[in-house]
């Protein structure tokens, strides 16, 4: 039944933007394929570029998490693979990747609670400390900021201080004032 409602719902929705398109006189200039042909070496120069950074935002320091409860993790391997070899096909594969292996990572490990059992403080620790010391990815930015802890450290001084305005970003700021 779920699977004939989520058939029916694609091509209701499919037949909305056909029509919506129609009323507003959009003419789409190619398709997919069309894009892919154009523009497939732009995606595979930066997909290749950014092999390390799309790597690790699909699931940061979860990695960790992942390869270390490898036997109850498994299952999420398959889909990471393949999504990240999709990724090419894309302009921006770290939000994409993220996106369409959240539902994996939910399923196989969110709501996988025999894996956060038998966890030691010491990986917890480890893991947060490593979280905190590597570069954050800001995509929108183009380039990674310094390590957490400065911004942290920073954060909690405005707090201890009650200078704290709503803005947090404020340190984010700094850093980029910094550096250009």
């Amino acid at each position: 039944m779920a699977t004939t409602e989520l058939i029916l719902t694609i091509i209701l929705s499919k037949a909305f933007l056909i029509l919506f398109f129609y009323i507003i006189d959009m003419q789409l200039s190619g398709d997919r394929l069309t894009y892919l042909q154009n523009h497939g070496d732009k995606h595979l120069t930066q997909w290749i570029g950014s092999l390390g950074y799309t790597l690790f935002s699909l699931f940061g320091v979860g990695w960790f998490l992942i390869l270390h409860k490898i036997r109850s993790t498994w299952a999420l391997l398959p889909p990471t693979i393949v999504a990240f070899l999709f990724l090419i096909t894309v302009e921006d594969q770290t939000r994409v990747g993220a996106m369409i292996l959240f539902p994996s990572l939910f399923f196989w490990v969110f709501q996988n609670k025999e894996i956060f059992k038998n966890i030691s403080t010491k990986f917890i620790i480890v893991t947060l400390s490593i979280y905190l010391i590597i570069p954050t990815v800001f995509v929108w930015q183009g380039y990674p900021f310094n390590s957490l802890l400065k911004y942290d450290l920073e954060l909690l001084k405005d707090i201890k201080d009650n200078k704290l305005d709503k803005n947090f970003s404020k340190p984010f700021e700094k850093m980029r004032e910094k550096r250009n």
